[in-house]
């Protein structure tokens, strides 16, 4: 199962890249960063609550006209957490 993204983030649409390919920021309140992402990584984000790659892939397969694969989700997954935009889960124990 994926960490789940923290529910602080705010996620705006930003200008498209100069080829027209549409863009999203995601701005961290907490330390007032911003990370600039693509269609993909949006699409990935709109669907992190499937809580796995393979899950995930296969919608974003499925709902969009998109084609990626559980490697590129899994590096999402690195990137959001190197960025400190992931849960931090507790240790029950």
């Amino acid at each position: 199962m994926l960490t789940p993204v923290r529910d602080d983030l705010d996620l705006h649409s930003a200008s498209p890249t100069a080829a027209g390919h549409p863009t999203w920021v995601i701005h961290d309140p907490v330390r007032n960063k911003f990370f600039q992402i693509e269609w993909r990584v949006f699409e990935i984000l709109r669907r992190w609550k499937y809580g796995t790659a393979k899950h995930i892939t296969r919608a974003v397969n499925q709902q969009t006209t998109l084609e990626i694969t559980e490697q590129f989700v899994e590096k999402v997954n690195k990137f959001l957490s190197s960025h400190q935009l992931l849960r931090v889960e507790k240790d029950s124990g």
